[in-house]
């Protein structure tokens, strides 16, 4: 699997400084296996399982992977949801030196075709009928398609089937033609994840990240929140997320520290579980958050445990921010990153609360950010401009080898597409992105900007705004907006509540669509190119 050419005096900067361990993930679980051999690594529901269990299910794994044909390199897909049968896989792909494919759970046959074939996945595994799904049916449909696939699993299905369990994956005695311990084993270097972009635009892109690029962001996190044995992570974020990745298949096995999977969202069960397992850390979108501060059992359960709640993936309000931190008595930040690089900027408890209210955090050092005007020229604070990053976290390029061209600068630094500006404390605030603007008669106009002031009135629970194409303005505004329970904003309203913020009027959205929910991504963020595919019959 061939990645794009890197800059080896940076490369050689990151193992200089010892960024760069060249150490495995296989390392770490083994590590914790010998030093916590019985403490819970892993709790699933009433399941749990032991730092040593997972340990010993990991290398059964590797060994059925190995037995069924996969070698170093070669591409793994699950397609699972938030399960402990997830965690051992990951850990047995990873310690053979394949590569892991996560999948996403509500991707259909147009996504899993293309992502299947890109990636040339030898292997998936699949849960049996989930959330009403059946995808056993649906992979026996597509399969004839996917000429690289060799072999579907179904993890978690008790009837039969006409597809291998991985029950019987694990114990097969298919048989090895050489011993698995003399296969040559995975090094630093080697990619690790290959991990398909969670689609604010139309086409995934598949992000290669590689054992040190990994562990190096997942060993920074945890010395950035003082994490250590004694944490124990709340994880509701999909583990076919970069999130989920990081705080449930990597962090506790850097540590030592146990991490709680929560697979179904539902707040009241979120709140049972933080409580019953002293949960201490967790990253998750805003969604979440939200609907932890608005259950009812909030005041039932004690929640004291909670040191740091960490909040990414879509737009935050500083003033819910402030509210969540004073309400659950800890320390609530704001962080910006994607899965080409997964920890880019945040606050900490150091930081004063006016900032960690308002911005987007500070570079998280030795992470490169910069923030550049159309010529590529720095910024100065208060100016707008794109979003461009390095560090020994990044990613190591797309496999798709003709999207890196126009995704990294001549000098290494990746064009993020994203809007902010810094402060003269360094404090970054991500203003939309450079497709979010809406370009009306030559006009440029922040989508993000309109939101914000929009968020504001009452009746307003989410918002989107988009550009619909427009023969004589090129594009006009079209705010998209979920309404809070029985309280439906009318364009009159809008126009009015609009009126006393003081906005110039180009800025006004010129349609008003209510919808009962925005299209999103697992992570959170708006899907706002399936909105424009919806209007662009309004003009």
């Amino acid at each position: 699997m061939r990645v794009r050419d890197l800059d080896k005096s940076q490369t050689a900067l990151y193992f200089e400084n010892g960024y760069w361990k060249n150490k495995v993930t296989s390392d770490y679980v083994q590590k914790c296996a010998l030093e916590f051999p019985y403490k819970i690594a892993v709790v699933d529901g009433q399941r749990s399982a032991t730092f040593k269990e997972i340990e010993e299910l990991s290398i059964k794994c590797a060994t059925g992977l190995y037995r069924y044909g996969i070698r170093k390199g070669d591409v793994v897909s699950f397609q699972l949801p938030n399960i402990l049968e997830a965690v051992i896989l990951y850990h047995g792909i990873t310690r053979l030196g394949a590569v892991a494919n996560p999948i996403v759970p509500i991707y259909r046959g147009k996504e899993l075709r293309f992502i299947l074939n890109q990636a040339k996945s030898k292997l998936v595994f699949i849960p049996g009928k989930y959330r009403g799904h059946d995808y056993p049916e649906m992979y026996q449909e597509i399969s004839s398609e996917l000429p690289h696939l060799e072999k579907i699993i179904i993890v978690n299905e008790e009837k039969e089937t006409a597809f291998l369990t991985f029950n019987e994956f694990l114990y097969s005695d298919v048989n090895i033609d050489e011993n698995i311990q003399e296969y040559s084993l995975p090094t630093g270097d080697d990619i690790v994840l290959l991990l398909y972009t969670s689609g604010t635009t139309s086409n995934p892109k598949g992000a290669l990240h590689s054992h040190n690029t990994l562990l190096y962001d997942v060993d920074y996190l945890t010395k950035w929140f003082r994490l250590n044995e004694r944490d124990c992570i709340f994880n509701p974020s999909p583990i076919s997320h970069i999130t989920g990745i990081l705080c449930a298949l990597n962090i506790p096995f850097l540590i030592g520290c146990t991490v709680v999977l929560q697979d179904k969202w539902d707040p009241d069960q979120a709140i049972k579980n933080i409580s019953d397992n002293k949960c201490s850390f967790m990253i998750f979108a805003t969604p979440f958050l939200q609907g932890i501060l608005s259950s009812p059992l909030r005041s039932l359960y004690d929640l004291r445990s909670i040191r740091y709640i960490c909040c990414g993936g879509a737009d935050m309000n500083p003033l819910f921010i402030k509210k969540a931190s004073e309400e659950l008595g800890c320390t609530v930040v704001r962080q910006y990153g994607a899965t080409e690089l997964p920890s880019a900027t945040c606050t900490n408890i150091e930081d004063s609360p006016d900032k960690r209210y308002s911005s987007d955090g500070r570079w998280m050092s030795p992470t490169e950010g910069r923030i550049v005007n159309e010529n590529n020229e720095i910024c100065n604070p208060g100016e707008v401009g794109e979003v461009q990053w390095r560090g020994p976290e990044m990613f190591l390029g797309y496999l798709d080898q003709s999207l890196n061209e126009d995704s990294f600068t001549k000098d290494g630094w990746f064009k993020t597409g994203d809007l902010a500006k810094s402060d003269e404390d360094g404090y970054i605030y991500i203003t939309g992105r450079k497709k979010d603007i809406i370009n009306r008669g030559g006009e440029k106009i922040s989508a993000k900007e309109v939101e914000d002031v929009l968020l504001e009135h009452p009746k307003v629970k989410e918002i989107a705004i988009v550009g619909i194409p427009d023969p004589v303005m090129v594009e006009r505004a079209c705010a998209f907006v979920v309404c809070e329970e029985q309280n439906v904003i009318t364009f009159e309203e809008m126009t009015q509540f609009l009126n006393t913020k003081e906005l110039a009027k180009q800025k006004y959205p010129e349609y008003l669509e209510i919808i009962t929910e925005l299209p999103k991504t697992a992570s959170g963020k708006i899907q706002k190119f399936v909105l424009k595919q919806g209007v662009e019959n309004l003009n």
